[in-house]
């Protein structure tokens, strides 16, 4: 008897306990106020593979209105130079590589439930493009970049800009195999607004993930050719500051960010479809499940046509 009302102290206290805190998070959703550079539902995503000894076309990214606004970028893209290859055999190769994506994502800036908030809080996107497999290779040793910007419809200048800088992963990754691969870094992100809804701060912030994937074209049993996933790797930027007017402190990844895990080069001229996906997260100050922001940005790299196998092992 003493056991048994021992045990039922211990779940009323129990209740009690999770009541309150069910009670606290249910405050702080209704008392969540919304910053007014984040929840942006609308816009386009460029994707452009960027050398700075290549003159580009007149690109969005590269015009003096964008330079004004994001500082440091032209010093980033400027670290877009070659380490081996010399231009003219890059250019045998490399055709313009620029995926767009137009994007109508629904975010509850208003969110009052738990859910809506969590899910208004965490946006991904992503661009995609195809080019050959010598040609990525040939990026890699030429020490190309990948560069993604965010627009909208009522600013020429973008939302959002991000450099991926692309290197050859050291060949002996595991001792006695060699494999060709490489690996992807950010060296500048910044944002003057958010899709990902974030809390009202003096300096609202949002960390964003990024994730590319490769996929190459293969033949299937039945002879017909498909695409078959090659790899994928993803980085996160925490602490990115949101600011309409960017300053040279707001942006990140000007000191080293951390690299991403490598993925393997596809030899030969096949074909490659390489998507880069972006995944916002905003800071809440609420304590969501753990959060898988790196996951979120795989799959929208990877994009929805993959096979039930990856579908299990990215769940």
């Amino acid at each position: 008897m003493h056991r048994l009302a021992r045990a039922g102290i211990s779940l009323v206290a129990g209740s009690v306990l999770v009541s309150s805190m069910q009670g606290c998070v249910t405050t702080s959703v209704r008392n969540f106020a919304p910053d007014e550079l984040s929840g942006q539902g609308k816009g386009t995503v460029m994707l452009y593979l960027h050398h700075a000894a290549v003159v580009p076309k007149d690109e969005q990214y590269l015009k003096a209105a964008t330079l004004q606004a994001f500082p440091k970028l032209k010093d980033a893209l400027d670290g877009c130079k070659p380490t081996g290859a010399s231009i003219q055999s890059l250019a045998a190769v490399i055709v313009p590589v620029v995926g767009k994506l137009l994007f109508d994502l629904y975010v509850d800036k208003q969110a009052r439930d738990l859910e809506a908030l969590k899910e208004s809080s965490e946006k991904s996107y992503h661009a995609r493009a195809v080019l050959r497999a010598d040609g990525l290779s040939a990026a890699v040793s030429g020490g190309h970049c990948f560069v993604v910007t965010r627009t909208t419809d009522d600013d020429a200048v973008p939302q959002f800009v991000a450099v991926l800088a692309l290197s050859r992963a050291p060949k002996e990754l595991v001792p006695g195999q060699t494999v060709e691969a490489f690996t992807f870094r950010p060296t500048y992100a910044a944002a003057r607004s958010a899709v990902a809804v974030t809390r009202k701060a003096d300096k609202p912030k949002i960390s964003t993930s990024f994730a590319v994937s490769v996929r190459a074209i293969g033949i299937q049993d039945n002879k017909l050719p498909a695409f078959a996933q090659v790899g994928e790797a993803a980085v996160t930027v925490p602490g990115m500051v949101l600011s309409n007017a960017i300053r040279p402190d707001n942006v990140g990844c000007t000191k080293e960010c951390p690299a991403s895990d490598p993925i393997p080069l596809v030899p030969g001229t096949g074909t490659l479809a390489v998507g880069i996906g972006v995944t916002e997260k905003g800071e809440t100050g609420i304590d969501f499940d753990a959060a898988t922001s790196e996951l979120s940005a795989i799959k929208a790299a990877i994009g929805p046509m993959i096979s039930e196998v990856l579908k299990e092992k990215l769940k």
